[in-house]
Protein backbone atom coordinates (compact mmCIF):
# COMPACT_ATOMS: atom_id res chain seq x y z
CA UNK A 1 0.00 0.00 0.00
CA UNK A 2 2.80 2.46 0.79
CA UNK A 3 4.43 1.84 -2.59
CA UNK A 4 1.21 2.73 -4.35
CA UNK A 5 0.92 5.90 -2.32
CA UNK A 6 4.54 6.86 -3.01
CA UNK A 7 4.09 6.17 -6.71
CA UNK A 8 0.92 8.29 -6.78
CA UNK A 9 2.72 11.14 -5.03
CA UNK A 10 5.60 11.01 -7.52
CA UNK A 11 3.15 11.09 -10.43
CA UNK A 12 1.32 14.03 -8.87
CA UNK A 13 4.56 15.99 -8.43
CA UNK A 14 5.67 15.26 -11.98
CA UNK A 15 2.30 16.29 -13.35
CA UNK A 16 2.40 19.54 -11.37
CA UNK A 17 5.87 20.53 -12.63
CA UNK A 18 6.08 19.93 -16.37
CA UNK A 19 9.61 19.89 -17.75
CA UNK A 20 9.35 21.05 -21.33
CA UNK A 21 12.41 20.79 -23.53
CA UNK A 22 12.11 24.48 -24.37
CA UNK A 23 12.35 25.51 -20.70
CA UNK A 24 15.33 23.25 -20.11
CA UNK A 25 17.01 24.68 -23.21
CA UNK A 26 16.41 28.24 -22.03
CA UNK A 27 17.88 27.35 -18.63
CA UNK A 28 21.11 26.05 -20.16
CA UNK A 29 21.29 28.99 -22.57
CA UNK A 30 20.97 31.34 -19.60
CA UNK A 31 23.82 29.49 -17.82
CA UNK A 32 25.93 29.67 -20.99
CA UNK A 33 25.37 33.42 -21.25
CA UNK A 34 26.23 33.98 -17.59
CA UNK A 35 29.44 31.92 -17.89
CA UNK A 36 30.45 33.80 -21.04
CA UNK A 37 29.99 37.08 -19.18
CA UNK A 38 32.10 35.82 -16.26
CA UNK A 39 34.89 34.89 -18.69
CA UNK A 40 34.91 38.32 -20.35
CA UNK A 41 32.87 37.54 -23.46
CA UNK A 42 29.79 39.65 -24.20
CA UNK A 43 26.81 37.50 -25.21
CA UNK A 44 24.32 40.30 -24.59
CA UNK A 45 21.73 40.12 -21.84
CA UNK A 46 21.42 36.73 -20.12
CA UNK A 47 17.80 36.06 -21.07
CA UNK A 48 18.01 32.45 -22.18
CA UNK A 49 17.30 33.47 -25.79
CA UNK A 50 19.77 32.60 -28.54
CA UNK A 51 20.87 35.83 -30.20
CA UNK A 52 23.51 36.77 -32.71
CA UNK A 53 25.66 38.23 -29.94
CA UNK A 54 25.50 34.95 -28.03
CA UNK A 55 26.54 32.99 -31.13
CA UNK A 56 29.38 35.45 -31.73
CA UNK A 57 30.58 35.19 -28.10
CA UNK A 58 30.50 31.37 -28.28
CA UNK A 59 32.48 31.46 -31.53
CA UNK A 60 35.10 33.74 -29.96
CA UNK A 61 35.34 31.49 -26.91
CA UNK A 62 35.72 28.40 -29.09
CA UNK A 63 38.53 30.09 -31.00
CA UNK A 64 40.34 31.31 -27.88
CA UNK A 65 39.99 27.93 -26.13
CA UNK A 66 41.08 25.96 -29.21
CA UNK A 67 37.82 24.01 -29.36
CA UNK A 68 36.57 22.47 -32.62
CA UNK A 69 33.96 24.49 -34.51
CA UNK A 70 31.40 21.65 -34.48
CA UNK A 71 31.23 21.33 -30.67
CA UNK A 72 27.71 21.93 -29.33
CA UNK A 73 26.63 24.55 -26.80
CA UNK A 74 26.38 22.14 -23.85
CA UNK A 75 30.00 21.08 -24.39
CA UNK A 76 31.01 24.75 -24.54
CA UNK A 77 29.14 25.32 -21.27
CA UNK A 78 30.97 22.39 -19.67
CA UNK A 79 34.30 23.73 -20.90
CA UNK A 80 33.48 27.20 -19.56
CA UNK A 81 32.69 25.80 -16.12
CA UNK A 82 35.32 23.10 -15.68
CA UNK A 83 38.29 23.71 -17.99
CA UNK A 84 41.68 24.29 -16.45
CA UNK A 85 43.41 26.60 -17.04
CA UNK A 86 40.51 29.00 -17.28
CA UNK A 87 40.14 30.70 -20.68
CA UNK A 88 39.46 34.43 -20.41
CA UNK A 89 38.68 36.88 -23.19
CA UNK A 90 41.68 38.47 -24.77
CA UNK A 91 41.59 42.23 -25.32
CA UNK A 92 40.76 42.96 -28.94
CA UNK A 93 41.32 46.22 -30.79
Amino acid sequence: MTRRLAFALVLAVLAATPLRAEEIGRFYLHLLQVQLLLHGYDPGPATGEMTGRTRWAVARYRQDAGLPADIDFLDVLSHLRYAAPRVMAKPRP
